[in-house]
């Protein structure tokens, strides 16, 4: 389709969600009736539209999120990180958000620098996905003196870079943000959904692959010709980011597990997606393109289902946070998550938070409806 015909059908989608909910609302105002969960009518919207858009298959969900881009927020900074700057093949450009230098504490109390890893399975999504969420991160964070950068990072996407190329380059970037600031002190490993899994993922992978333990096919990192170091981490680089774990992770919605078992493999009638926008792979078919048949990696590998490790003393003496929603499809998967990661490790208990919000959905901090961002 032509852009103007994908703009046509993106009205079309919307407009169909914005009728459907406002004859819902009509309907509930003539019976004195709310919305089971509460929501407010631009949540409910909101989420009516995210369903109609994801349930569509890989490419028109990429045309259709490439349609709607957001103007950058006036109290952010950003800057530029080419995908020049990284090895592994499919990069995309990177960027450095911070507030505005009049926004910034005028005492810093605290400096730190967030490394995000963004989600859309995989396949979706861009780094500044989220950029209408960063200036109340920020702001919170410069009202009690502290100060924070984000590096988002754009990662491979697949079917183009099937897993694990996400995964290599999530771990080439934390060994070059270890590298340029010198220590992972001051490092808070985040991401969303697949975001959260690769987030998990490299800091397993790392400190196995710094243990001599069997990996997937070799990182780019390892597989680069030398005369490519001035872009990229020495060997002690690499073995130095892997032995200190960052002072904090947070997760948010982490999709951990992609087993034929988990909630990605349930009928989409299921009761689990009642209050979700998240597509099961049954309709979407989505494991076959960032995991293909033949390939290295299968749904079952713990590297990709992270339910499935053992033992995240990878962890160290990081915090974490856990964020989900009370209704999300993935709500029941990830506390499974959170009491098996506490029983693999109970030292990790005393450093990690789980905090589930009661009737929100999947990624609910980072939706783009004002009373969520500010619950977030």
């Amino acid at each position: 389709m032509s852009a103007f015909a994908y703009k046509l059908w993106a009205f079309w989608l919307i407009l169909r969600a914005s009728v459907r909910v406002k004859l819902v609302l009509l309907l509930r105002a003539m019976t004195g009736t709310k919305h089971p969960k509460g929501w407010p009518p631009d949540q409910e919207l909101y989420i009516a539209t995210l369903t109609a858009a994801v349930s569509n298959p890989w490419q028109d969900v990429r045309k259709l999120t490439s349609l709607f881009k957001a103007p950058n927020p006036p109290e952010l900074q950003m800057t530029l990180v080419p995908a020049t700057r990284f090895k592994c093949p499919g990069w995309r450009d990177s960027y450095w958000i911070e507030l505005r230098p009049d926004l910034r504490p005028q005492v810093c109390k605290a400096s730190l620098v967030m490394l995000y890893v963004h989600g859309g399975g995989f396949c979706f999504g861009d780094p500044l996905m989220y950029k209408h969420v960063y200036p109340f991160w920020l702001q919170q964070l410069a009202q009690q003196g502290i100060g924070m950068k984000i590096l988002a990072v754009g990662y491979p996407l697949a079917p183009e870079h099937p897993f694990p190329k996400a995964l290599h380059a999530v771990v080439e970037a934390y060994e070059w943000l270890v590298q340029e600031l010198g220590t992972s002190d001051t490092i808070i490993l985040a991401g969303d959904s697949a975001g959260g899994n690769l987030a998990l993922s490299a800091l397993v992978y790392m400190s196995d692959r710094a243990q001599g333990f069997p990996n997937l096919e070799a990182s780019c990192a390892a597989t680069t010709s030398s005369n490519s170091s001035s872009r990229s981490e020495s060997p002690m680089a690499a073995a130095a980011a892997a032995s200190k774990p960052p002072r904090a992770v947070l997760l948010i919605s982490p999709a951990m597990d992609y087993t034929k078992e988990g909630p990605f493999w349930r009928p989409r009638h299921d009761q689990m997606f009642k209050y979700d926008f998240i597509v099961p792979f049954g309709e979407s078919d989505l494991s076959k393109l960032f995991a293909p048949p033949g390939s290295s990696v299968s749904t079952d590998d713990p590297v990709l289902s992270p339910i499935l490790i053992q033992d995240f003393s990878c962890l160290g003496s990081s915090k974490i946070l856990v964020a989900s929603g009370g209704c999300e499809a993935l709500a029941g998967n990830i506390d499974q998550f959170v009491a098996h990661l506490k029983a693999c490790n109970p030292e990790v208990s005393c450093n990690l938070q789980h905090h589930k919000e009661p009737n929100q959905p999947h990624c609910y901090p980072l939706l783009q409806v004002p009373s969520l961002v500010e619950k977030g």
